[in-house]
């Protein structure tokens, strides 16, 4: 897919912010990427990372230090050409973290809103009506059309801000944290509505979120930043399964992170093997291939190790780790543990049912391929 096809392209965008009078800053370092058509795409990062920056960049609320932002052949933002389309004709919708309704407008009103002014105006009374109908029955608020923003609750006026982003069509939507101010039930059920979006609309999302669950379960494609850059760009499973370094595999989702050492390269079945602190040895996958002796973090999800009572057996199998349980958590169908491993300490989950406790003597099992070696993200350039 070229730029030109893209519903989103952003070229090495970047916007720093100085913090004193040093040289350092923070911000956006140059990023890059490219959305095909209605595709549900997430920012994803702790607080200061950058995705709400990027966010206000696309939108142009924010005046970026250079780089170019293109919506199909539409060229919205160029540094080295000059080019700033304003916020208003960009074609692009906006929901925010705070709703921000007009109370002293009615559900219809609101809705209604971007279709009398600006570039979407729709000067048919009956068409502009239709529009407003249609769009609030498809989330959820068909009858809601005269009440007033005061008597709904927060998830219903969320879902009037997303119908008031949505009606003039635009082509892309841009949503910056839309659910951190709802309760755990209707955050669920938003997602859901969020996730339908894209295909039903025909519009692109770009989703602010710190969140890795929300992320996960949304998302066609997900961009990890970390301190303004770019760490990955794949899909959830990728992102999830084959993380680029250990600041991803640490963001997203729960893992265990092991210092370790390569001790040989990756042979014919594609495992590596690495050194522990201890000079135990377990075989891996790699990333990439760096020189035998390198410093790397052996990646682990909790949901990879199989843990069973400790009978002495010997488990020549499968790589396997000795370990006592430190720490159980009741979480209804499993237990969440916290193993020591000698100066490890290792996170696994096990059913309820094997009666483990505090003190038990188990077994760590877990596949030959199941831990992925990663380097560690190189520290910022001031």
């Amino acid at each position: 897919m070229t730029i030109e096809d893209g519903a989103l392209a952003v070229e090495n965008l970047s916007r720093l912010f100085a913090v004193d009078n040093s040289h350092g800053g923070h911000g956006l370092r140059p990023i890059s990427f490219t959305l095909p058509p209605a595709t549900f795409f997430t920012l994803l990062g702790p607080s200061g990372c950058g995705k709400t920056t990027t966010l206000r960049c696309i939108a142009g609320l924010e005046h970026p230090d250079g780089g170019r932002i293109r919506s199909g052949s539409q060229v919205l933002f160029d540094g080295a050409g000059g080019i700033n389309v304003p916020v208003d004709r960009r074609g692009f919708g906006m929901v925010f973290q705070s709703y921000a309704i007009w109370p002293h407008m009615s559900v219809f009103d609101n809705v209604a809103f971007p279709l009398r002014v600006g570039p979407a105006r729709l000067t048919d009374r009956q068409a502009r009506s239709r529009r407003v109908e249609e769009v609030l029955a498809s989330v959820g608020l068909a009858g809601f059309e005269r009440r007033s923003p005061t008597e709904l609750s927060g998830g219903q006026q969320q879902r009037v801000a997303l119908a008031r982003a949505i009606v003039a069509k635009p082509r892309v939507l841009l949503l910056d944290e839309p659910l951190s101010n709802l309760d755990a039930r209707l955050r669920e059920e938003m997602r859901a509505e969020l996730q339908k979006l894209p295909r039903e609309h025909g519009l692109t999302a770009v989703y602010v979120t710190h969140d890795q669950a929300e992320a996960l379960e949304m998302s066609d494609l997900i961009a990890v930043l970390d301190r303004g850059r770019l760490m990955q760009l794949g899909t959830p499973r990728d992102i999830y399964d084959s993380p680029a370094n250990a600041f991803v595999a640490s963001f997203v989702g729960r893992t265990n992170l092991i210092d370790v050492k390569l001790a040989h390269a990756a042979g014919s079945d594609g495992l590596a093997s690495v050194h522990l602190a201890n000079g135990a040895m377990l075989p891996c996958r790699l990333r990439h291939a760096p020189p035998i002796g390198t410093a790397l973090k052996l990646n682990l999800r909790p949901e990879a190790l199989s843990v069973r009572p400790s009978v002495g057996a010997s488990h020549a199998e499968q790589p396997h780790l000795p370990g006592i349980v430190a720490r159980c958590v009741f979480q209804g169908a499993a237990m969440r543990l916290e193993i020591t491993v000698g100066d490890l300490l290792l996170h696994a989950d096990a059913p309820v049912a094997l009666g483990l406790k505090p003190g038990s003597a188990v077994d760590i099992t877990f596949a030959p391929d199941a831990g992925l070696a990663l380097p560690v993200p190189d520290p910022v350039p001031r």
